[in-house]
């Protein structure tokens, strides 16, 4: 059975340490433990985000078997295991694949997880167990709720001052509904470039003279939601800097939260806005 898709998020720094952890260089299998908190949201995807990242160590924790095929010492999974539980997080082991884009789990896998999960579930006490499997630029997700039902992996993202996303394979990255308004984007972003777009939200904070000009970009590109933030109303001195602006909103001493959302809806009307009208500061 399934139980829809799993969103799963990563610090890009505990995203960095495990990837270097399972891709060393030595084109070799390696594993680990993940520790996440799990949120769970109406109409959308539930989400995993990590919270500490377990390395299984080569020679002590993970070794190969006769067979060729990599396991984790129990105690090392009976320790971790406990400790999510305690913590009322989820347990999620992790192994790697040599393969690029496209990544799955195989049959041995599977068997070890209808083997071993439901007596995690048992210790886990409430809280869903699952195992992640990541190819050099994809990832897979197999997630035990514990009514045993079991859900895949929607994408991952790994987010710092970069943001890595990550998908089962190609076909399961987004692509973004084709508009003529958005016709000359696609050809260079294409449809997944184009699609990420379309999911973001942007916060712009300050809509003076550069703001403002971010905001007409912004809703032309075909971002999905922005965030407004800006105290002021606009004044004559603000007309030739605010492109969202006319004289009639001068005598109007209109906010300039209100002019950028106008404009934005103006130009795109998919998109989402919220708007505040306040300091930053507070």
């Amino acid at each position: 059975m399934s139980a829809g898709k799993v969103e799963v998020r990563f610090a890009q720094e505990q995203f960095d340490r495990l990837y270097g952890h399972l891709y060393p260089g030595d084109d070799r299998e390696h594993a680990a433990v993940l520790l996440a908190s799990l949120v769970e949201r109406r109409g959308k995807p539930a989400r995993l985000l990590v919270r500490e990242v377990i390395v299984a160590v080569d020679g002590v924790d993970y070794g190969v078997s006769p067979e060729g095929y990599g396991r984790v010492q129990a105690s090392f999974i009976n320790r971790a295991i406990i400790k999510a539980s305690r913590q009322r997080l989820v347990y999620l082991h992790v192994h790697n694949h040599l393969s690029d884009r496209s990544v799955a789990f195989s049959r041995v896998d599977m068997a070890s997880h209808e083997r071993g999960y439901p007596a995690l579930l048992d210790i886990a006490d409430g809280m869903p167990v699952g195992a992640l499997v990541f190819g050099a630029r994809s990832l897979q997700i197999d997630l035990w709720w514990p009514d045993k039902t079991r859900s895949s992996l929607s994408r991952c993202l790994a987010v710092g001052s970069r943001v890595t996303r990550l998908f089962s394979s190609p076909k399961e990255a987004p692509r973004a509904a084709y508009s003529p308004e958005v016709d000359r984007q696609v050809r260079f972003l294409g449809e997944e470039g184009q699609a990420l777009l379309a999911d973001a939200t942007v916060a712009v904070i300050g809509l003076g003279g550069v703001g403002s000009m971010v905001v007409q970009d912004l809703a032309r590109l075909g971002v999905g939601r922005l965030l407004l933030v800006d105290t002021d109303r606009l004044e004559a001195s603000n007309l030739s800097r605010v492109v969202t602006a006319t004289h009639a909103d001068v005598k109007a001493s209109r906010l300039k939260t209100e002019l950028a959302e106008r404009y934005a809806r103006a130009v795109n009307p998919a998109i989402a806005v919220e708007s505040i009208a306040g300091d930053m500061a507070d």
